[in-house]
């Protein structure tokens, strides 16, 4: 745990360092391992149910871990179900909570359990963390139920937040698309 803390106080320069969104999302999941896995980060479109508006590696970007089916399979969940509880309750309250929290706090139908039944666990993503930070949403899992002290916490989510690694896969993704526009010399 100590070890935890210690990573993640150290990552904020790595990250400012990143050239790429996948780059961050890597540098925090080196900076977290053993104890959590980065599974990604998303920022939500303006209308949550504007499907086409989830793009891998525009404002969704995975673990390179993460299965390949794992995006396609929350899309086809999330079509059919609407928004997750997890989803919900990371809008709706804007802090850090575990999954299993969010099971607890939430009165879930079993309609409503489609993310943790239907998703997570298949992939044996037994708890996470959710971090908003802004527009955006990370999220690290376990294959256990966590139990995270409130100094964990902190650490979590400041590393998530260290030097605006949610600022800097926007910075990536801006400077890309301006190199991208710009006329060839």
């Amino acid at each position: 745990m100590t070890t935890l803390v210690q990573s993640l106080q150290q990552v904020g320069d790595e990250i400012a360092l990143c050239r790429y969104p996948g780059a961050v999302i890597e540098t925090l999941h080196a900076a977290v391992r053993p104890t959590l896995n980065v599974l990604g980060a998303w920022r939500v479109p303006r209308r949550y149910e504007d499907w086409s508006a989830w793009r891998l590696n525009y404002n969704v970007f995975c673990h390179r871990d993460l299965p390949a089916t794992f995006f396609d399979a929350w899309l086809v969940g999330a079509k059919e179900n609407g928004q997750s509880a997890i989803a919900a309750m990371a809008t709706r309250e804007g802090r850090s909570f575990t999954w299993s929290e969010c099971m607890r706090e939430v009165n879930l139908s079993a309609k409503g359990r489609w993310v943790f039944d239907d998703l997570l666990f298949k992939y044996g993503m037994r708890d996470g963390f959710c971090c908003p930070i802004g527009p955006w949403i990370l999220h690290y899992w376990s294959n256990k139920v966590l139990d995270l002290s409130p100094a964990m916490r902190r650490s979590v989510l400041g590393g998530s937040d260290s030097r605006g690694s949610a600022d800097e896969i926007d910075d990536q993704k801006t400077a890309r698309r301006s190199a991208a526009s710009q006329p060839a010399d």
